[in-house]
């Protein structure tokens, strides 16, 4: 069961990341940001390799012991990173969507946000301070700094 539910996440955090990327882009007014964009390749590059998402499994499945996975509160708590891991492309088409009725300039601004607390939601997941955590820090502070 980890095997599937270590693969729905990864599925899930892949999906996220390409959500992110859509929308890592500096306004025509923000033209200082270009300076941060071979930071902002180098590291979605680093989040979307082979092998990071591999190291990213393995450490989301050290942290659920056979014991924890049987539990069905356990399995809920999974579940529901996992969901809001996939919720997010779906707000962001959403967010583009009503943008595009509203000439809301900044919509992307709010999407980052939520990218932000979704980043952070993965890195508290991963109980060891490993060179994932660690990546998982820094792609966080590229989505910020675009916000």
């Amino acid at each position: 069961m980890i095997t599937i539910l270590g693969q729905e996440f990864i599925n899930a955090w892949k999906g996220f990341v390409q959500s992110v990327r859509s929308i890592l882009t500096p306004s025509s007014d923000e033209r200082e940001l270009d300076q941060f964009l071979p930071l902002r390749n180098h590291v979605l590059e680093i989040v979307q390799s082979e092998e990071f998402l591999k190291k990213l499994e393995l450490d989301f499945g050290q942290n659920i012991t056979p014991i924890e996975i049987e539990t069905s509160f356990n399995v809920k708590i999974i579940r529901a990173l996992i969901m809001e891991l996939q919720a997010f492309p779906l707000s962001v088409e959403v967010a583009e969507k009503n943008s595009k009725l509203t000439n809301e300039s900044n919509w992307n601004k709010k999407s980052l946000d939520r990218a932000s607390t979704v980043t952070g939601s993965v890195k508290d997941f991963i109980k060891e301070d490993s060179w994932v955590k660690k990546g998982l820090i820094v792609f966080n502070e590229v989505v910020d700094i675009f916000k």
